[in-house]
């Protein structure tokens, strides 16, 4: 686990200068028992028809892939690349959720040659695609629907539902969605998808958005008269980064979820599987991005800390994705327990005024060769950064485990990196002489 309290920030019982000795930065690092204590207490706390699908959106290393899915995870992806991970991996195709609103024929092709079962399709154009594919395969297909319903989903940070959207189709349009799929050949429709909003903070609102997508589920289920297979909830859950922002009850919100699935069963008299989506959620705390500082000055009296990493390896930092700018949580990894003695504009190497993380953030001293690292970053760092932008390398990522780390990219890997087996890591490290 991340411990903040000592004087050098440690992940899993290694100082994360040691990390930075061993790997250099900038990196990215993640605790794999902080991502195996998030799966098993979703698992073992959530109702026993509720499967967790792991968004690799969140986070696409292979390793972290592989490791989230042997802790009994399925695979939720949304791009040929992500499919790609996938396959390296051989990942059962009866355990991966495929969805996204632009899918291409060969995109397409791939899915249904690998043999995905659930495919959720987002559109009336993109079901005759599918059943025009599928009958040159002479292949049945069963998919889901992605349906944009009229509510909206309260109390998220990032809404996907209720208003016009790329995603899914309207509401209002699922009586002309299942007439059409009469009319399709090689193509049932057995699954539906809401997906309201995301980033969601409070136990209430994921139960009463929950709630009301099972309403509309049961409603169209007993509208529309058809077999029904499966339910995806979607997701949302969040973890806080900014000041005022608190944990995720989980316990209560998956009290709150057994609940309403018990009833909903009920209802429609069918025990169906529920499918939860969730990256943020299962691997956002494990991770940090740590860089070095290269150069400290003051300028029209602001302090600056310039770093070798910054914006074009942790853009959400930078406030992409948010209406105003909020300072992610930071620290100077190395001098965790000294006192803040005044604020720093924190910015990194690139040749643009956009490429600074934080704006008036207290901390302590900062001189050159000091680590300081962006915490809760396991999720939607890398991934989301323009990594190309102004062509610097890439950040490395390490896992560690059982106070051992581990290489699962380099910087020159900007696809999809090798898998690192953390089983035949393990093993060699006990044939080494057991862990220290």
């Amino acid at each position: 686990m991340i411990d903040a309290t000592q004087p050098v920030l440690q992940i899993g019982e290694i100082p994360v200068t040691q990390l930075a000795r061993e790997y250099g930065t900038t990196m990215y690092v993640y605790d794999a028992e902080e991502i195996e204590q998030k799966v098993n207490s979703f698992r073992q706390l959530m109702h026993k028809d509720v499967h967790l699908f792991y968004s690799l959106k969140a986070n696409p290393n292979p390793t972290i892939v592989k490791w989230i899915y042997e802790l009994g995870a399925n695979l939720e992806i949304c791009s040929p690349i992500e499919l790609k991970v996938v396959k390296k991996l051989d990942i059962d195709p009866n355990r991966i959720l495929y969805l996204g609103p632009g899918k291409t024929t060969a995109e397409i092709e791939e899915i249904l040659d690998y043999g995905i079962k659930y495919f959720v399709l987002e559109s009336m154009q993109e079901m005759e695609e599918v059943n025009r594919l599928a009958g040159l395969r002479n292949l049945h297909v069963e998919v889901g629907i992605r349906f944009n319903p009229n509510m909206s989903a309260k109390g998220s940070r990032l809404t996907m539902g209720g208003k016009p959207r790329q995603f899914g189709i309207d509401e209002d349009q699922a009586q002309q969605v299942f007439e059409f799929a009469e009319t399709l050949s090689h193509l049932d429709i057995v699954g539906v998808h809401v997906y309201n909003g995301t980033r969601i903070l409070s136990g209430d609102v994921v139960i009463e958005n929950t709630k009301h997508v099972l309403t509309f589920v049961k409603q169209l289920y007993h509208t529309c008269h058809f077999s029904l297979k499966y339910v995806d909830i979607g997701g949302g859950l969040g973890i806080p980064y900014f000041k005022n922002e608190e944990e995720l009850d989980f316990e209560y919100t998956a009290s709150g979820i057994r609940s309403l699935i018990d009833e909903f069963h009920s209802e429609i008299g069918l025990n169906l599987p529920i499918f939860i989506e969730s990256g943020r959620y299962v691997v956002g705390e494990s991770g940090i991005y740590a860089a070095s500082v290269l150069y400290t000055k003051e300028s029209k009296s602001v302090h600056f800390a310039t770093l070798d990493g910054g914006t074009n390896h942790h853009m959400a930092a930078g406030g992409m994705g948010n209406a105003l700018k909020h300072n992610f949580p930071i620290r100077v990894l190395n001098k965790m327990t000294e006192p803040e003695v005044r604020p720093y504009h924190i910015s990194g190497p690139l040749c643009t005024p956009n490429d600074v993380i934080a704006k008036h953030l207290s901390l302590p001293h900062i001189e050159r060769g000091d680590l300081v690292g962006i915490l809760s970053a396991g999720a939607y760092g890398l991934t989301s950064s323009p990594v190309l932008f102004l062509s610097h390398r890439l950040p490395v990522e390490v896992l560690v485990y059982k106070g051992q780390s581990i290489l699962i990219r380099n910087r020159d890997e900007y696809e999809a990196p090798e898998l690192r087996s953390l089983e035949a890591w393990l093993q060699e490290k006990q044939q080494l002489g057991g862990y220290s």
